[in-house]
């Protein structure tokens, strides 16, 4: 039957593909209702009696052995005592068996099914971090396993362009290694622009000309074809400007001009610390992009590149066309930017900062002098549209793509615990109006966690945020979208929790101490699934309820006046 509707056509192979994707989803789901009930209260219990009657069987067993060496008979009392124990033991051991049983066989066909579907359909994104979970799940059992390692080894997935890239990388660690020289070891890169046009290692570079440009997005490679180390197809260094960019920050982070064989021109972020996570990060949020645009086809959330060198430097690509929240708000010094420009009298950015902060110091009421500094400070992010689109139909589809971006910013961002979100870390494209979140390593609520002064808002919804959709507020355009984006991904639920689950075991997550059985990494997960499955403050709630809920955390003054000064809730 598989061979005759194989034949049909390309829609058969396709619909079959989906047949096969849908019965993984359909076991996927009964696993996780089993494993709902594997954590529940009732199952600790049986678990508990079992281990209760194993002591007691070997008191009792003790016992008989100490009356038969004494030569005394056995009480009839304490064998049917035994007969007893023995029965009720077997009987809920004989449960958990079963449980083990039925939770290998929905792995196993969920494992299959997905398998299969990729097969037939090397296009669906989604399937291999689907199947991600499972293996996190069987990783301790081999005969689980075993029975997939063929079949996962000779199926052929023609767009898998892993082995083509990691044999264009073997042979260049030093041409990386040289680039983290050239930006981490001229002492002129310790101003905020240098020259280095007489610079040894900008000569070397020459030997950068046949390599590909790290973190930007390179075209892919048919493995089929691509058997040679071969990088013509990929984007290569021509050139090194001789002027490099110091960011602000602890670091200092260096901003490279690069040219590529492309022709076009393209900058590049030097950082002096260890990127390794934020690279694992960036991979969660490739996921979750994948899972919002398997429905939806206006435009995925954009994010960017990371590539880490070693433990204490790495590459990060530049976002072209962007610019932060807060150097259009207020400035790089906070006593500038739109508002200097439109309510030059009022109060800045930095004088708000002081006064907030010297409000905690003094343990003066916060929320009072929250309020207060709000009534001195104008909203001003409406102008960003206002200039940048003044057609009035160009100007309604930015509002709309923004309102879009900020609500699925903010769901995700809820989801997978996304703190530090100053306005340094929010970015806008100038062209588009979408949003565009930079420094993603602040995950799983750590934050909240384990910051001095702990985060306590969701996400960022503060004034300056929703000035542009004022129109409708956040009870229009903005809730349907974060009620849509948070309904699929609790339909995905055992996705991200996988997801989850690897990066959290993962020695890189620093934050949380990703080694086996750490404590936050558990706590981490529990509020992940708790989160996923609609639980606030105990409370189960719908998609709307839960979003309602978070909007209302998100702009409750009592909840912003107690966030760290330097974050700015005010604008």
């Amino acid at each position: 039957a598989v061979e005759k509707t194989l034949s049909t056509g390309h829609e058969n192979v396709l619909l079959l593909a989906e047949v096969h994707k849908r019965l993984a989803i359909y076991a996927e789901k009964k696993l996780l209702l089993l494993e709902d009930y594997c954590s529940s209260e009732t199952f600790k219990v049986k678990k508990t009696a079992i281990k209760k009657w194993e002591e007691e069987l070997r008191a009792i067993r003790e016992e008989r052995l100490q009356a038969v060496r004494q030569g005394k008979m056995v009480e009839q009392g304490k064998l049917l005592e035994e007969k007893r124990i023995q029965k009720e033991k077997m009987s809920e051991e004989k449960e958990l068996v079963q449980y083990c049983n039925d939770r290998n066989m929905l792995i196993l066909t969920a494992l299959d099914a997905y398998l299969a579907a990729l097969e037939l359909d090397a296009s669906a994104a989604d399937i291999p971090y689907r199947i991600l979970p499972f293996f996190v799940k069987a990783k301790y059992n081999e005969n689980l396993l075993e029975p997939l390692k063929a079949s996962c080894t000779l199926r052929n997935f023609p767009r898998n362009d892993l082995d083509s890239i990691v044999r264009l990388s073997i042979p260049r660690p030093s041409a990386f290694a040289l680039l983290y020289q050239l930006s981490a070891c001229d002492d002129r890169f310790s101003r905020s622009t240098a020259s280095i046009a007489d610079s040894v290692l900008l000569n070397e570079a020459e030997n950068l000309r046949n390599v590909p440009i790290p973190a930007i997005e390179q075209p892919a490679i048919d493995i089929v074809f691509q058997l040679t180390d071969d990088s013509s197809q990929l984007i290569t260094f021509i050139n090194i400007e001789p002027v490099v960019t110091i960011a602000d920050g602890i670091t200092q982070p260096t901003i490279v001009t690069v040219i590529g064989s492309d022709g076009k021109v393209r900058k590049l972020i030097f950082k002096n610390e260890d990127l390794r996570q934020d690279s694992l990060v960036e991979q969660l949020f490739t996921v979750v992009n994948i899972l919002l645009m398997n429905e939806d086809k206006t435009f995925p959330l954009r994010t960017y590149h990371v590539m880490p060198i070693n433990s204490s430097a790495g590459i990060i690509e530049f976002c072209l066309g962007t610019v932060s929240l807060c150097n259009y708000i207020c400035g790089a010094d906070r006593k500038s930017g739109m508002h200097k420009k439109l309510y030059p009298l009022e109060m800045t950015a930095a004088a708000a900062r002081f006064k907030l902060s010297e409000a905690r110091t003094n343990q003066s009421n916060l929320v009072e002098t929250y309020e207060e500094i709000c009534k001195g400070i104008h909203p001003v992010f409406r102008h960003f549209f206002y200039d940048s689109f003044p057609d009035p139909l160009e100007w309604f589809s930015r509002i709309k793509d923004y309102t879009i971006s900020l609500a699925r910013w903010s769901i995700v961002g809820y989801i997978v615990g996304l703190g530090d979100r100053h306005l340094n870390n929010i970015m806008i494209e100038k062209e588009t109006g979408r949003l565009l979140h930079i420094d993603l390593g602040m995950v799983f609520e750590f934050g909240k966690r384990n910051l001095l002064i702990p985060e306590r808002v969701p996400f960022r919804l503060t004034r300056e945020m929703i000035d542009p959709i004022l129109i409708e507020g956040v009870n229009g355009k903005f809730k349907n979208v974060a009620v849509d984006t948070l309904d699929r991904l609790r339909k995905n639920s055992q996705v991200l929790i996988g997801l989850a689950l690897v990066l959290l075991n993962d020695p890189l997550m620093k934050y949380l101490g990703g080694e086996k059985g750490s404590h936050s990494a558990t706590l981490a997960i529990c509020r992940l699934h708790d989160k996923l499955a609609g639980i606030e403050n105990r409370i189960y709630m719908d998609p709307s309820q839960q979003v309602s809920h978070l909007i209302k955390e998100a702009s409750n003054p009592e909840n912003l006046a107690r966030m760290f000064a330097g974050w700015m809730p005010f604008l």
